[in-house]
């Protein structure tokens, strides 16, 4: 799927390009958002590779040099890096030689471009995370770098894109944001020369039926070794060292003085101080704080937000003939909102299955106790009462992201409270069901073996089902709401009820099944 929307996304780039009398902008192009991309997933792969991987003491045993050891965790951190750049550049970089009429020489050469321009952005990276996770006390905390380093790099290319899709063109492709009517990008003519290995690989290609091609592919192999050499050099004085003079916490245990003792020795109900258990292991994992806080709150935002300024930008540049937010602004004040109340209904419903998806809370509830589910199975603590506990971090997250949400919808388009309320309690019961059934899924399938923090919030049934369920449920949504209009006769409000209806029957249905699960929940699960 990927190298098919890469063809795609080379053809059309390349023909616009063509058009606008500079195909060599495209190579350009490449050569710079590869090693962006390697730069990003450089930092996400090669910390927990090289840092948080327990492989290293056991291979210092081994009658292995300490090169060959270096040498096989950095080829160990850099393929897997390398996958996704390559895989969505390669395709089009050959769809681009193909449209534009390259050279033979051009496809062959395309094989050691993709090596050049991605290996010593990564190579620039793992020298600067050897220096950080060396020398300064706060890399030292492996779990807690890993976390902001995550939200950062995630952070920068949620900027970057908006930044990209901001720009105002007469184009719909991404990317071509960058070139100017000309064909010509002065961002990329000027930062190419700031990255050798990308400099000499684009003249490599560019020149690909002449000697300059030669030169320049010769000076990037050779920018590249001297990346290898420095990486290795450094690596032998840094790496082991690094790695074993840190442990997993970072920072020695704080004594606890006597008010907090008490404090954490005091009588607390049984749900509450589950629920704050939950709490503190969800935002103290990298893993899971990444996969189920950082995912549940940034994929609305963003998408909601991305639509807001899009429909802003296009108001304000007059790509549209009128004033669409003024027009849904009247309609909302106006009370013809009610007169397509089915709609509200069946759009809400869906867009908080689709945005709940992205919640792994519930979904991995069981599965992140691991181990500890057996001391679960100990304590005096009814089953229904602990599965209630494992709920409300996900139920507690949905509640407020949806009325933030609502709000802001609600503010945006001048609507009045009722209409705030329907959307949120449509929303709500949406998500709530998402949430239910993926739990659910936990409960029959749980993943209580894992070794690493990732798996739990990650490689389960129950995610799979929170993922790919919510498009399922949405299109479903979308299918019964034009069902029961047609059924009703186009009646408005009685398709509003019967798709509101409809949501609540599942979502009672799969609740008893929680419920009724629930009971022998600790005697059909074992460890």
């Amino acid at each position: 799927m990927l190298g098919f929307y890469s063809v795609i996304y080379g053809v059309g780039i390349t023909q616009f390009l063509i058009l606008a009398g500079n195909p060599d902008g495209f190579i350009q192009m490449v050569a710079l958002g590869a090693p962006l991309l390697i730069l990003l997933f450089g930092i996400l792969q090669a910390i927990p590779t090289l840092y948080h991987e327990t492989s290293l003491e056991s291979l210092l045993v081994l009658p292995l040099k300490p090169s060959v050891i270096i040498g096989g965790k950095i080829t160990q951190a850099y393929f897997p890096a390398a996958v996704f750049p390559i895989a969505f550049f390669f395709p089009a970089l050959i769809a681009h030689g193909i449209v534009a009429g390259r050279p033979w020489a051009f496809y062959v050469q395309s094989i050691p471009f993709m090596f050049f321009v991605t290996f010593m952005p990564f190579a620039v990276v793992v020298i600067l995370l050897l220096f950080i996770m060396r020398y300064t006390k706060f890399a030292r905390d492996k779990d807690r770098f890993q976390m902001v380093t995550s939200i950062f790099t995630v952070l920068l290319a949620v900027g970057f894109s908006l930044f990209i899709n901001m720009q105002n063109v007469g184009t719909q492709m991404p990317g071509s944001q960058m070139f100017g009517p000309d064909g010509r990008s002065t961002f990329m003519s000027g930062a190419l020369p700031y990255i050798p290995s990308s400099y000499f690989g684009a003249g490599m290609l560019l020149y690909a039926d002449s000697g300059y091609s030669l030169l320049n592919g010769l000076l990037a192999l050779l920018v590249n070794a001297f990346a290898l050499g420095v990486l290795l050099l450094l690596a032998r004085r840094l790496y082991i060292p690094g790695v074993l003079g840190m442990q997993a916490g970072g920072k020695p245990t704080k004594q606890l003085t006597r008010e907090a003792m008490h404090r954490a020795l005091r009588p607390r109900h049984p749900y509450r101080a589950i629920v704050q258990k939950e709490w503190k292991i969800l935002f103290r994992t990298p893993a899971f704080f990444t996969q189920t806080i950082l995912g549940a709150v940034l994929v609305p935002a963003l998408m909601i937000g991305v639509m807001i300024m899009t429909l802003s930008r296009m108001d304000s540049s007059g790509d549209l003939e009128f004033d669409l937010i003024g027009m849904l602004q009247i309609w909302n004040q106006s009370g013809a909102w009610k007169n397509s109340l089915w709609l509200i209904v069946m759009i809400a419903s869906a867009a908080a299955a689709f945005f709940s998806g992205s919640n792994m809370m519930s979904a991995s509830a069981i599965s992140r106790q691991g181990k500890l589910f057996y001391y679960s199975k100990l304590i005096p603590v009814p089953a229904r009462v602990q599965v209630f506990a494992w709920l409300t971090p996900g139920l507690m997250s949905t509640t407020l992201i949806w009325l933030f949400l609502t709000a802001g919808i609600t503010i945006f388009l001048k609507g009045s409270f009722l209409f705030g309320l329907i959307v949120f309690v449509t929303a709500w019961l949406n998500a709530y069901l998402v949430q239910i059934v993926s739990f659910f899924t936990d409960m029959f399938f749980p993943n209580l073996d894992w070794t690493n923090e990732i798996q739990p919030v990650k490689n389960t049934k129950a995610t799979m089902v929170s993922g790919l369920g919510m498009f399922i449920y949405a299109g479903t949504i979308v299918g019964v709401g034009f069902l029961f209009r047609k059924i009703w006769g186009g009646h408005d409000l009685l398709t509003a009820l019967s798709i509101f209806i409809f949501s609540l029957v599942i979502v009672i249905l799969a609740t008893l099944l929680v419920l009724k699960r629930s009971d022998r929940l600790f005697s059909a699960i074992d460890i």
